[in-house]
């Protein structure tokens, strides 16, 4: 419905505006940020689109292997397992990012 359509465009605003904080600003905004990742990625019906249409892994990645901020990797890393519990997603970080879970 219009209302459900409405909520799902401003989810797809702020993945947007997030991920070009998460790949421009200060490591104390990307902790943040991979924050707000983590905590969305807990909402079963969001992890298959922060993967598959928002593209963060490639962020989270970067994060975990160039971050400074310890806290920001430790949230890079509950994030990919909270999305690892959706199936594709796991198919997908096996094969296409070679992550090991």
């Amino acid at each position: 419905n219009e209302e459900n359509q409405r909520e799902l465009f401003t989810i797809y605003e702020v993945a947007v505006h997030l991920i070009y904080l998460l790949k421009n600003e200060t490591d104390e905004i990307k902790r943040c940020v991979v924050g707000t990742f983590q905590n969305l990625s807990i909402d079963y019906e969001n992890k298959r689109e922060l993967v598959d249409k928002y593209k963060i892994v490639p962020e989270l990645l970067e994060i975990l292997k160039n971050g400074t901020s310890e806290e920001a990797k430790e949230n890079a890393v509950t994030t990919l397992c909270n999305l690892s519990i959706n199936l594709e997603n796991r198919r997908e970080f096996l094969t296409k990012f070679d992550i090991e879970l």
